[in-house]
């Protein structure tokens, strides 16, 4: 998993996880995809950071947030 995790420069700070873990429980009984997660994100500066590269990654493989699978 660190091995994986090493080509990302951002893995966010404590407003981002509050942000995505506020957004994804106003809506429980959806399912998200990786993309869908994304698109909620596009534009936003939380932190004076606009770009959230690895935060979303380290969330999932960490299973803080569950994706479903697209293929």
């Amino acid at each position: 998993m660190l091995e994986e995790l090493r080509r990302f420069k951002n893995f966010g700070t404590p407003n981002y996880f509050f942000e995505l873990l506020s957004t994804l429980k106003a809506k429980q009984d959806a399912t998200y995809t990786r993309t869908d997660i994304d698109k909620l994100f596009y534009n936003r500066v939380i932190d004076g950071r606009s770009i959230f590269d690895g935060c979303l990654e380290i969330a999932i493989k960490t299973q803080i947030v569950e994706v479903e699978k697209t293929f």
